[in-house]
C-alpha cells in the first residue's frame, strides 16, 4: 500500500513541475518575442523589431497543500522531514504547467504580420483535494504511515479532480495593423495544430471508505472515472508506434485578440527610433487555447461505480494489479475515448508610460474550464499581475506583484540584457518570507531580432518586403 501511495504522490508533483505558458510579468515587454504571442497573438505585428526569433521557457509550480523552507530548497536540503503540510480546512488545489518551444515573427510590410513556433505543453490540475486527503498523502507517501488502513480511519471524497495532458504544438500567426494614427488597432490570430502525447485524468464523484485493519478496505461507494491515453501504458516506442499512434491524430486549436494603443504627437516627436514603442496607453484583449484534445482511453481505464466491497490490499503489490480485478467488485466499464479541453483563458491588458522607458502593467487572466461541469480539462487558474518595468532598447528589469487563490501573493524580478533574459516570479516574496514557500518559477529566453532604423523625415516604407529606405 505504501508503494501505491508513493507512486501517486510522485506523479501529482514530478509532473506539475515545467515550463509553463504563464509569463507573469514578463509578458508585457515590448522587446520579448514570442512568448508575448503565446498570449497576445496581435503582438506578431512587432513596433520595435522587424524580425525576431525566440527561444523561451519557464518553470512553475503552485499549491496550497505543502510547503518548504526557501532557504533548504535552494541549499537542495528539502527533505521528508521539513516539508509541512496545510490543513485549515479550505479546499486545496495544485497547478503546474510545461510549455518549451522556440519561434519567429516577421513583419512582411507595414500592416502585416506572420509567424510560426513548435513547442511542447504540459498541464497539471489538482482540484478540490480534502484536508483528509492532504493529511493520507502527507502521512502515507511522505512520513511512510499506513494510515488510510487503519481501523475506523474514515474517508469521505467528493468532487475531487486530478487532470493532466501533454502535447506538441505547432503554431501559425498573423496579424493585421486596422488603424495607424492617434489612435493605433491590431488584431490577430493563432491556428494551432495540436498532437496529442499524453492525458490522465482522474474524477472521483463519490468515494467513501474505511480502514479495518489488517490491509483491509471496506468501500461503502464509489463513483468514480479513471482515464489514461495508450502513451502511459507499457509500450515500446517503435517507429511503428510514433508513426501510428503518438503521430496520427491531429487536432486543432486557436487563440485570437486585439492591441490598442493611444500615440499622441508628443510622444511620437520625443522617440527618435521606429524601435521604441510610441504609446502612452495601450489596451489587450485576447482569449486563447480555444479547442480540446481526443484521447483514446487505455484498456484498463474507464468509469467504475459500485458499493459495499471489502478489499485485502496485500493481495495487491501495485496499481496495476489492483486496476486489473477492479472488475471484480465493481462495474467497471473500460475503453472508449475522452477529450480533454485546452487551458481556455480570456486575458485582459493595460500598459501605461509613466515617461520614456518607464512603464506599468495590469495584466488580468480569467481561466474559463475550472469548475465541475466540464470534468475532463485543464486550467489555468485565475491570476492579476501588476508589473512595473524599465524598458531600454539593450536592457530593461521589471518587478511583478502576481495574486491568485492558490499561493497568495507573489512577487519576483525579471531582468534583460541584449538578447537574454532570466527571472522569477515569486524570487522576492521567498527571499524575504520568514515562513515556508509552496511554490516557484524560474523563466528564461533568448532573443534575437532585427530592429528598425532610425527615422527620417523623408522616410518611406517599402510595402512590397517591409524595408525602410532612407533618402
Amino acid at each position: 500500500m505504501k508503494r501505491i501511495l508513493f507512486y501517486l504522490f510522485a506523479f501529482f508533483f514530478a509532473y506539475s513541475i515545467g515550463f509553463s505558458q504563464d509569463f507573469s510579468g514578463s509578458q508585457s515587454s515590448n522587446f520579448y518575442g514570442y512568448e508575448r504571442i503565446n498570449i497576445q497573438p496581435a503582438a506578431t505585428f512587432s513596433s520595435t523589431k522587424r524580425f525576431n526569433f525566440s527561444v523561451y521557457g519557464n518553470l512553475n509550480f503552485e499549491n496550497n497543500m505543502y510547503s518548504v523552507n526557501f532557504w533548504d530548497l535552494l541549499k537542495g536540503s528539502a527533505n521528508e522531514s521539513n516539508i509541512v503540510k496545510n490543513v485549515d480546512g479550505n479546499e486545496k488545489n495544485l497547478f503546474g504547467s510545461t510549455s518549451a518551444g522556440l519561434g519567429l515573427s516577421m513583419n512582411v510590410n507595414k500592416s502585416n504580420a506572420i509567424g510560426f513556433s513548435i513547442g511542447n505543453r504540459t498541464l497539471v490540475n489538482g482540484d478540490n483535494f480534502d484536508n483528509k486527503i492532504v493529511t493520507l498523502i502527507y502521512e502515507s507517501a511522505i512520513k511512510g504511515n499506513d494510515i488510510m488502513l487503519e481501523n475506523f480511519n474514515q474517508f469521505d471524497i467528493e468532487d475531487m479532480r486530478f487532470n493532466s495532458q501533454s502535447w506538441l504544438e505547432l503554431k501559425a500567426s498573423y496579424a493585421r495593423v486596422i488603424m495607424d494614427d492617434l489612435h493605433f488597432l491590431k488584431v490577430g490570430t493563432s491556428i494551432k495544430a495540436l498532437n496529442p502525447l499524453y492525458a490522465a485524468s482522474v474524477n472521483i464523484n463519490e468515494f467513501k471508505y474505511t480502514g479495518q485493519g489488517d490491509s483491509l478496505l471496506y468501500i461503502e461507494s464509489i463513483d468514480a472515472t479513471w482515464s489514461y491515453n495508450s502513451a502511459l501504458e507499457d509500450v515500446e516506442f517503435s517507429s511503428d508506434y510514433i508513426k501510428n499512434q503518438m503521430f496520427n491524430n491531429w487536432t486543432a486549436g486557436v487563440d485570437i485578440g486585439a492591441v490598442y494603443e493611444y500615440r499622441p504627437e508628443s510622444i511620437l516627436e520625443e522617440n527618435n527610433r521606429d524601435n521604441e514603442p510610441n504609446y502612452l496607453l495601450k489596451a489587450g484583449f485576447s482569449i486563447i487555447d480555444i479547442g480540446g484534445i481526443k484521447y483514446e482511453r487505455a484498456s484498463n481505464s474507464g468509469s467504475i461505480k459500485g458499493s459495499n466491497q471489502t478489499i485485502n490490499m496485500n493481495d495487491y503489490e501495485n496499481l496495476d494489479s489492483l486496476n486489473n480485478n477492479l472488475e471484480d467488485f465493481f462495474s467497471y466499464n473500460k475503453g472508449g475515448s475522452f477529450k480533454m479541453s485546452l487551458p481556455t483563458s480570456i486575458v485582459l491588458e493595460l500598459d501605461y508610460r509613466i515617461q520614456r522607458r518607464l512603464y506599468l502593467n495590469v495584466t488580468s487572466l480569467l481561466a474559463l474550464k475550472q469548475g465541475s461541469s466540464d470534468v475532463d480539462k485543464t486550467h489555468n487558474l485565475n491570476k492579476l499581475i501588476i508589473t512595473p518595468r524599465y524598458e531600454g532598447r539593450y536592457a530593461g528589469a521589471m518587478i511583478p506583484i502576481s495574486f491568485n487563490s492558490v499561493t497568495g501573493t507573489n512577487i519576483g524580478m525579471i531582468v534583460r540584457g541584449g538578447p537574454l533574459w532570466f527571472g522569477s516570479t515569486n524570487i522576492l516574496s521567498s527571499m524575504a518570507s520568514s515562513s515556508n514557500v509552496s511554490g516557484g518559477n524560474i523563466q528564461f529566453g533568448l532573443n534575437i531580432g532585427i530592429p528598425y532604423k532610425k527615422k527620417s523625415k523623408n522616410k518611406e516604407f517599402d510595402s512590397e518586403d517591409g524595408s525602410i529606405e532612407i533618402e
